[in-house]
């Protein structure tokens, strides 16, 4: 068992399965069906400004200085600053989850750990569906 991203699908040791029967994306460097592009990015904007959005509900009370759209804009920024090395859509997908998550991490916590809700707020889901998008796009072998 993994997570679970907001597309339903989970995230194991073993790469991401979605349930519905989709693919799963697994070490290598074959091209997937879908190259890099614009449309990758903007797909994974559009998963961490929901997952984003969700995660910031519960906790949004505890900022004191900008609303919960605000919130989500300054988090999803530095999320989607880490998706747009070109490389990362190149590299075996551990490499590229690895890479990710600690540039997106660096900078979101840099921004952000003297905020009040910094360790109250949960982005597991966010940050599951960003690298979902990303797999997706990249020249990882898919595997039925």
């Amino acid at each position: 068992p993994g997570l679970v991203t907001a597309a339903g699908r989970s995230a194991t040791a073993g790469g991401l399965t979605d349930p519905a029967g989709g693919a799963a994306m697994v070490a290598g460097h074959g091209k997937s069906e879908h190259s890099e592009s614009p449309q990758a990015l903007e797909r994974m904007q559009v998963a961490l400004q929901e997952s984003v959005k969700q995660a910031v509900e519960p906790i949004g009370h505890l900022e004191e200085e900008w609303s919960q759209e605000e919130m989500v804009d300054n988090i999803v920024k530095h999320f989607q600053k880490a998706g747009q090395f070109p490389e990362l859509l190149a590299l075996p997908w551990e490499q590229a989850v690895s890479h990710f998550v600690e540039h997106a991490m660096r900078s979101y916590a840099g921004a952000h750990f003297e905020r009040p809700w910094f360790f109250e707020l949960d982005l597991s889901e966010a940050i599951c569906s960003a690298l979902w998008e990303l797999l997706v796009a990249s020249r990882a072998s898919p595997q039925a």
